[in-house]
């Protein structure tokens, strides 16, 4: 597998918000994508009508780090030691 297999690289961590201030106190950019889990959102509230807890934590705790066609080797090695260095 090769870093351009990518279009995002996305990780799960139950204190996600504090580690993405956590990296943009050192400059990486994070993105959360799909904030909003399919049955909370409006266009799926007929249709989607029970609990579904297990899309609700991954909507929670999912955080996308920065990866790219452009991402160098030695960027992912700078951003796995910020998180290794980050304070649980």
């Amino acid at each position: 597998m090769k870093l351009n297999d990518f279009h995002i690289f996305c990780v799960r961590y139950s204190k996600r918000n504090e580690l993405r201030e956590w990296l943009n106190k050192n400059k990486i950019k994070t993105e959360i994508h799909y904030p909003i889990p399919p049955h909370r959102q409006e266009a799926m509230k007929d249709i989607l009508l029970k609990n579904w807890p297990i899309a609700d934590s991954i909507a929670e705790t999912s955080l996308s780090l920065p990866i790219s066609n452009g991402t160098k080797v030695s960027e992912v090695k700078k951003i796995c030691k910020i998180i290794q260095d980050f304070p649980i």
